[in-house]
């Protein structure tokens, strides 16, 4: 969240996190997953309707660490949702369509996935996975790296 700050002080974000999820670390490239992050939270941010912050949940579920972006805005259009991470795809009159596309890049090249959903009480989330392993020595979650994504279930995880 701090970072998110430095990069932009107009995005404001609520951070919600478990007390024992705080020491989950993980092995990744941290530019370009801060990146990735940051792409999501500028999109959430923008469609905001502003009433309310854009709230970032982070959890370990199922082997993952979980990051979920929730807006208040309009949502995303249903007909429009399955194009919503492929390049150069925009509804921004300055937007250039990337920010999402190399959202989805980065997380899948951490062996992870991202997806989005439209929610209920309106807007739209964003749940980006990274799988995780346990150190032994110190019970730290770690990404090796080695792990083939797809194989956490998020429908559950926040």
């Amino acid at each position: 969240v701090q970072r998110v700050k430095f990069i932009d002080p107009t995005i404001e974000v609520e951070l919600e996190v478990n007390e024992e999820q705080r020491r989950l670390e993980v092995q990744c490239d941290l530019g370009l997953m801060e990146r990735a992050l940051f792409n999501v939270v500028r999109n959430a941010s923008e469609a905001s309707s502003g009433r309310e912050p854009v709230c970032l949940g982070i959890a370990c579920s199922q082997g993952c660490l979980v990051l979920k972006v929730v807006d208040d805005g309009p949502g995303i259009n249903p007909d429009e949702i399955s194009q919503i991470f492929e390049p150069f795809f925009t509804r921004k009159a300055k937007g250039t369509g990337l920010g999402l596309a190399i959202a989805r890049n980065v997380v899948n090249a951490h062996g992870g996935q991202i997806t989005v959903a439209n929610r209920a009480q309106g807007g739209a989330s964003f749940t980006l996975s990274v799988p995780m392993l346990i150190n032994q020595e110190d019970g730290l979650a770690q990404n090796d790296g080695n792990i083939p994504g797809g194989f956490c279930d998020l429908e559950e995880t926040l």
